[in-house]
């Protein structure tokens, strides 16, 4: 599997834990002090052969890239036929996004501001960008409903009241977090978690697809 925005590949090293059998390549455009990239590359122009991997992740990338589809396009380039594509993309161009009412109603984009998220994202779009390239939308579903972005949003909201020189990972949190605030956010998590669980056929803030390349 290749990983393209591996980044600080916290999510990818949880999940390698229940799954040593995968052989993992992690791809970024940098690599910073910490984080376990094997390439270093733009995503959207990678070093590797065709059809050189079984499969291909793209976890909440394509919102902070130029021509994110020329990515995805990269990924199919790179992975077999009969393999996986599989992204995670926030739906900042959805109407039911707290994202999207608060840029509707108040101009404010603090999910810009603080994390860089270029690109706002409705559902249709993402798919088609994945059919475009010839994949074959095999398995969907959905995170970060009503409870997380209500939290998310008073939190970009702190950070963007915030120096810009500040906004970098402290210890295990990404970005700046008083202690104080650390036992909330905990807890406040694994609820988020629980709803996503219960929700997770209901459209969210984050879609999470699995697409194939069909064989010919």
């Amino acid at each position: 599997m290749l990983d393209i925005g591996t980044g600080s590949g916290g999510v990818v090293r949880e999940w390698m834990k229940t799954r040593g059998d995968l052989e993992l390549v992690r791809v970024d455009k940098e690599k910073k002090k910490g984080w376990q990239v094997d390439v270093v590359a733009d995503g959207r122009d990678l070093p590797m052969k065709a059809e050189e991997f079984d499969g291909v992740m793209i976890l909440d990338v394509l919102e902070h890239v130029e021509r994110p589809e020329k990515m995805v396009k990269e990924a199919v380039r790179v992975f077999k036929k009969g393999g996986v594509l599989h992204v995670t993309v926030p739906l900042g161009g959805a109407w039911w996004t707290i994202d999207w009412w608060l840029r509707k109603l108040f101009k404010v984009d603090w999910v810009k501001e603080t994390i860089g998220h270029i690109n706002k994202f409705e559902l249709k779009e993402v798919e088609e960008m994945l059919k475009t390239q010839g994949l074959i939308i095999e398995w969907k579903r959905f995170s970060h409903h009503w409870l997380y972005q209500l939290g998310t949003a008073v939190y970009f909201w702190y950070l963007s009241r915030k120096p810009k020189k500040e906004l970098k990972a402290k210890g295990k949190y990404w970005l700046p977090v008083p202690g104080w605030m650390r036992l909330g956010i905990g807890l406040f998590g694994w609820l988020t978690v629980v709803e996503s669980l219960v929700l997770s056929r209901i459209p969210g803030r984050e879609v999470h697809i699995t697409a194939r390349k069909m064989e010919k």
